[in-house]
């Protein structure tokens, strides 16, 4: 999978939706797969209920590449990074890679420098799945089949000789135990975002042109400025954005000074985005980063 220009500027929104708290636009694209089997997919913002059989149904949701799996079941990556010397700069790129299938047919994959956007169809095939994704870049439309199956938890795709193996996000964390949710007196309370700070992070926004920028820093001011995050001592966190209030639980499963490493469930936990994400905190006084994959957020106290 190569990575792509810049496709949104602003990280807070795909993380929003990479939790399943508002939905992004999608390709308008064909509604129908090719091939001999019955493909399902890209039917539109109604089709939000799978019918028992549907294949999607066995993809839809959040995944994260499972970076040892991948290198293991495409040694010829693991050896062309390792010929660079660039292997541990491969793991943690391919690691932060994100992809995500939503019942109405839209799939979007997101890197640490942007994100694409498109519409998926899925076909069951004798050998697994043919899932093919169209997307627009680069003032085309671009297709592409991925030959895929899904084994023991891993959504395994094959593509162009490239192989890429995802899991589901939260599986590092998901079978921790829980520490005493007192180590985390820290993160509690309500938390805005630090607008400035936030876009700072942003590495994205040095590849932009001066008006790009500036159409990302007016949109971050009236968007992010609605966003407000409540972390409770009772082990349930809110996120709240113009009315809109949806509640979570947490759990502490690491703690490495003012680094918290936390396993969240988000809300609703079905199939058009909620479940489980690794949410790295790390707090300096008044000032929270929140990391969840490839974004950053930065939080301030709420007055």
């Amino acid at each position: 999978m190569t990575r792509p220009r810049l496709a949104h500027p602003l990280a807070m929104l795909t993380l929003l939706a990479a939790i399943g708290f508002i939905t992004t636009p999608a390709l308008a694209g064909p509604g129908h797969g090719h091939g001999h089997g019955h493909s399902h997919g890209a039917q539109g913002q109604g089709a939000l209920t799978l019918q028992p059989g549907d294949p999607r149904q066995a993809i839809i949701g959040n995944w994260q590449v499972d970076v040892e799996a991948t290198l293991a079941a495409d040694p010829a990556m693991q050896k062309a990074a390792a010929a660079d010397g660039a292997l541990d700069a491969a793991r943690k790129l391919i690691g932060q890679t994100r992809l995500r299938f939503t019942p109405d047919g839209r799939a979007t994959a997101r890197f640490p420098d942007g994100r694409r956007e498109g519409v998926y169809t899925v076909e069951a095939t004798d050998a697994g799945l043919l899932i093919r994704i169209v997307d627009a870049h680069d003032n085309r439309l671009n297709t592409a089949d991925y030959q895929s199956r899904v084994d023991d938890g891993r959504l395994v795709m094959q593509h162009d000789g490239t192989v890429l193996v995802f899991a589901r996000p939260g599986a590092e964390t998901a079978g921790k135990p829980a520490l005493p949710r007192e180590q985390a007196a820290a993160i509690i309370g309500r938390w805005t975002v630090d607008i400035p700070r936030t876009l700072s992070a942003d590495r994205r926004l040095a590849s932009m042109t001066a008006e790009q920028q500036k159409a990302a820093r007016d949109a971050a001011q009236s968007f992010l400025a609605q966003v407000q995050f409540e972390w409770r001592a009772d082990g349930t966190a809110s996120i709240s954005m113009g009315g809109r209030d949806q509640t979570n639980r947490w759990a502490l499963v690491q703690r490495e000074g003012d680094r918290y490493t936390l396993d969240v469930r988000f809300a609703p936990a079905g199939e058009a985005g909620g479940g489980r994400e690794t949410l790295i905190l790390d707090v300096d006084g008044q000032f929270m980063r929140m990391t969840m994959g490839p974004q950053v957020l930065v939080l301030k106290r709420a007055p």
